[in-house]
């Protein structure tokens, strides 16, 4: 036998063997059609079948016409199995160009070719056939091409480089790791093209083409990777993909801790390119090169660490997981680092705003407690002064015409005075003899209480967040005044006789109550109105009213700022004198009677005339107030038993 015949003798051996083991394969791997890239590579194979057994029938058919038949079922399986096997790499690689092409356009140049075969325009494909024997086969051999042939060809080289080009750039992004599964699927490819390029330029000692053959043990080569590295498992690729496209940078190491590949996100976090970083210690990289921080070297671990970059602080959370193979051998361990700055400024931030929100409670809570508006504005100024830690000074600047208080500040000495056309302004930054200050009114939408100047250091500013702090408290402020002023108004309408505006009788005991034990002597003035009933009679009691407001405001121009006058019944008048003797009391009841007989009231067209009675009374040794009035009392009786309109000293 010939070398020619030995090569179609085991072509006929070999080939039927070859398409029952990938046949064995493809039912292996048909649960996992669903995986990225099986079904293209389980298409492949099936067409790599059909080329095998229809190659095999074309030798075993005697009949020359037969064997041209079989030679053109044959190239249906020729033609479609590097599209089949380029849609495989295209899937399983998943390229972002090609990803876009739909996979019918992909077969038009298989399906014009075997169009051409089957039609009279055969010759575009062969221009010339001729049959031969061969021992017992039939063989068929094409001694010219046509032109339709080479287009077939280049598109078929160009399909199969195209999906080998993009397993070359997987197993570029694996290497150095354990990666071998992918050389034997490189390995594969490159046996397959060789051989068919060997047949192509006739260099073979035979006529039979072995590119059926040669493509199936490439087949098996990629068989043989996808078990090695279970690819359809992992889908490494797919792993491949989802890590460029993270945000989180991942790191692969070896077993001696060096970087082996990196993800783009990884250069983008660290701001060092790809080539700075492979091969560098993992403790180096990622924990500062702190042996103490280093994840152990089989262990998990978690924690955030912090980069010094361009004279800012980044904070990254840290995770590291050891691989393992499947039969328990340490391969190196994966780490992914993701940038946690922004969360940690919000962190702060927050930290920040809840320290500050306990420090309005607090300065908030504190306003509920003072009872008179003084002494709430002092505590308005130091707790101002306490919120924000670099204030230099904090002013008290009022507005209020109603509320007379003096300017407050946190410092000792007058504060600087504020310029007047400043005062109603918005909050603003101004400068105050070269000093820059910021103005946060204390007001209600109907009453500015007045304004608080917070003396700020040259640098400082104030962020939203503490302009909005200063201004939360601002409105408790308000609110705290505006409740102070609303108490105290309630307390002198309980303490005051709403027709003279003097104290009533409740109002006099507590003012006396505070300034008799202070006082060593006081003297008692009890006054009764001699003609009240007869005003009222006469001319009404509207006339009686004006009467006793007259009489209340004659003595209250009469009296000194210390006196204390109360209305104490309907037509009666007290008054306290502390501090004085018993002749300059008597000197005061005298002017008040001449006063008051000297008052003329208009109403009504008509002039009014009053008297007063009054009774005198300074304390004995060991005397209570009540016992003084009481005295008082009795000589006010006394006066009027007299015939009114005279004094009776007790």
């Amino acid at each position: 036998m010939t070398f020619n015949e030995y090569a179609y003798f085991a072509f006929v051996i070999l080939a039927p063997i070859l398409a029952l083991i990938l046949a064995i394969w493809v039912a292996l791997m048909w649960p996992h059609r669903r995986l990225a890239g099986a079904r293209w590579l389980i298409a492949s194979t099936l067409l790599l079948i059909g080329w095998l057994l229809s190659n095999t029938i074309e030798l075993v058919v005697r009949p020359p016409h037969s064997t041209l038949l079989a030679a053109k079922l044959t190239y249906i399986f020729i033609a479609a199995s590097p599209v089949a096997f380029l849609l495989f790499g295209i899937e399983y690689t998943r390229p972002a160009l090609l990803r876009k092409v739909p996979p019918f356009a992909f077969f038009i140049v298989p399906a014009v070719t075997v169009g051409l075969l089957f039609s009279p325009l055969e010759g575009w494909v062969w221009a010339e056939v001729r049959t031969f024997p061969v021992m017992d086969f039939t063989a068929m051999c094409v001694t010219r091409r046509g032109l339709w042939f080479w287009v077939h060809t280049l598109y078929s080289y160009a399909a199969i480089l195209t999906a080998w080009g993009l397993l070359v750039r997987v197993y570029w992004k694996q290497r150095g790791t354990p990666g071998r599964g992918s050389k034997l699927i490189l390995t594969g490819v490159l046996a397959a093209l060789g051989t068919n390029a060997l047949y192509l330029s006739n260099v073979l000692p035979t006529t039979k083409d072995f590119t059926p053959i040669s493509l199936a043990v490439a087949d098996l080569f990629i068989i043989l990777g996808v078990l090695r590295e279970y690819l359809f498992n992992l889908r490494p690729l797919a792993a491949l993909t989802v890590s460029d496209n993270l945000d989180d940078g991942i790191f692969l190491f070896n077993t001696e801790e060096l970087v082996i590949d990196v993800n783009p996100a990884g250069e983008r976090l660290l701001h060092k390119p790809r080539q700075q970083l492979l091969g560098q210690r993992g403790c180096t990289l990622l924990c500062n090169d702190a042996p103490d921080e280093c994840p152990q070297r089989y262990g998990l671990m978690q924690r955030d660490v912090t980069y010094q970059q361009n004279g800012s602080r980044l904070h990254f959370e840290l995770k590291c997981q050891p691989l393992f193979s499947g039969n328990g051998v340490y391969l190196g361990r994966v780490a992914s680092l993701r940038d946690i700055s922004r969360r940690v400024a919000y962190e702060r931030r927050l930290i920040e705003q809840s320290r500050r929100i306990r420090k309005l409670y607090l300065a908030s809570h504190h306003l509920l407690y003072p009872l008179h508006p003084q002494d709430i504005i002092h505590n308005i100024v130091h707790d101002a002064h306490r919120l924000l830690d670099f204030v230099q000074q904090t002013v008290w600047y009022p507005l209020d015409a109603h509320m007379p208080v003096e300017t407050i500040s946190t410092a000792k000495g007058d504060p600087p005075p504020l310029p007047s056309h400043n005062l109603n302004t918005l909050p603003d930054i101004i400068t105050v003899q070269g000093r820059r200050v910021y103005l946060q009114p204390v007001a209600t939408p109907e009453r500015v209480f007045g304004v608080l100047g917070f003396y700020l250091p040259a640098e400082a500013f104030l962020s939203a967040d503490e302009q909005n702090l200063l201004h939360n408290y601002a409105l408790s402020a308000a609110a705290a005044l505006q409740n102070a002023l609303y108490r105290q108004t309630l307390e002198d309408s309980a303490l005051t006789d709403p027709l003279t505006k003097t104290f009533n009788r409740r109002g006099f005991f507590q003012k006396a109550a505070s300034l008799t034990p202070a006082a060593p002597s006081y003297a008692i003035i009890m006054l009764d109105m001699d003609n009240l009933k007869e005003i009222n009679d006469t001319h009404g009691h509207q006339a009686g009213d004006a009467a006793l407001q007259t009489l209340s405001d004659i003595l209250q121009a009469q009296i000194r700022s210390q006196d204390v006058l109360s209305r104490y019944g309907g037509d009666e008048f007290i008054l306290l004198l502390p501090d004085v003797a018993t002749e300059d009391a008597r000197a005061i009841a005298h002017r008040l009677q001449a006063a008051v007989r000297e008052a003329h009231i208009s109403y009504g067209g008509r002039t009014i005339t009053v008297t007063a009675s009054m009774g005198m009374a300074t304390p004995r040794p060991g005397d209570s107030l009540e016992a003084c009035i009481k005295r008082a009392d009795e000589a006010l009786y006394q006066a009027k038993s007299r015939g009114k309109n005279c004094l009776v000293v007790a």
